[in-house]
């Protein structure tokens, strides 16, 4: 149940524990965006899980974080409510990805690259990148990361760290560290994976895992290898190609040891392909659904 001072508009994320929804407070018709468990009624889990996130994005200041306005916790009643800034999820523009070139791709992914190297260097992992949760002005092509659920940080006693829960619609972006089936701990460099398979979705319109199953997916994660990108769209430039690749290591030590490396990288990949490649690449939009 939402607080009765707001009401909701359109639903933009919907994910197995929470939604995210556009809507305005009823007092003064101000624009706002709402999350607020999918599930009704909800548990104290997820109350947990909210309030966690909020107190977290509230200490935050980094550009490309959402700020949050106010948390409200009443009998029956639980929800962040953030400032809307008229972004929308990636999986809500997937037919603008159809066409998406070269350069645009990096116009998105180099400011993503940009807000993850800034939360670690807040000491904050934030364990769910995917493309639900990456929103994007359609105008300015400002970009913001919501979806900070399972976020952990350094401050554990404050924040805790939340198991990722083994559900087939989260665990393809999940680091194969982070499936508790590796004897090692996840750290920053978890995000990068899940960057990778982002990046892989986006290039190719497709995961490289599609099941209902998630054991079938854990066991994916941790013995199968993903087709190379260009193989799948041969008009992709081998050098990106294995950048994602690069990314998608199981092995943490094998991917990029920071997002700013990554970004150094995007560049040396237009300046080396642009002008080769600089038309647009395919996309599957039945891939991107919400």
């Amino acid at each position: 149940m939402l607080p009765t001072a707001y009401e909701v508009c359109e639903e933009l994320v919907r994910t197995p524990f929470f939604v995210l929804s556009r809507g305005n407070r009823r007092s003064d018709l101000q624009p706002v965006l709402l999350k607020y468990p999918g599930a009704t009624p909800f548990g104290a889990a997820d109350e947990l899980l909210l309030e966690r996130e909020y107190a977290l994005l509230h200490s935050l200041n980094c550009a490309g974080v959402p700020k949050p306005i106010e948390f409200i916790r009443r009998r029956g009643q639980c929800c962040i409510v953030f400032e809307d800034q008229d972004q929308r999820p990636l999986t809500s523009q997937a037919p603008n990805l159809l066409a998406l070139s070269l350069t645009q791709f990096f116009d998105l992914t180099i400011p993503l690259c940009t807000i993850v190297g800034e939360l670690h260097h807040h000491e904050v992992i934030h364990r769910q990148i995917q493309p639900r949760h990456i929103f994007q002005h359609p105008e300015t092509g400002e970009v913001t990361l919501f979806g900070f659920d399972f976020a952990t940080t350094g401050n554990f006693e404050s924040f805790g760290a939340s198991a990722i829960p083994l559900v087939a619609d989260l665990l393809p972006y999940t680091s194969p560290e982070l499936t508790g089936r590796m004897n090692r701990n996840a750290d920053y460099r978890t995000d990068f994976y899940s960057l990778g398979m982002t990046f892989y979705e986006l290039l190719t319109g497709r995961l490289p895992v599609s099941s209902g199953d998630p054991l079938e997916i854990v066991h994916w994660q941790l013995a199968c290898t993903p087709v190379p990108p260009h193989e799948i769209d041969r008009r992709l430039p081998i050098i990106l190609s294995e950048l994602v690749m690069k990314l998608l290591s199981k092995n943490a030590p094998q991917r990029y040891q920071s997002a700013r490396l990554d970004r150094r990288t995007a560049n040396r990949v237009i300046s080396a392909c642009a002008t080769r490649y600089s038309e647009p690449f395919s996309s599957s939009a039945e891939a991107l659904r919400p």
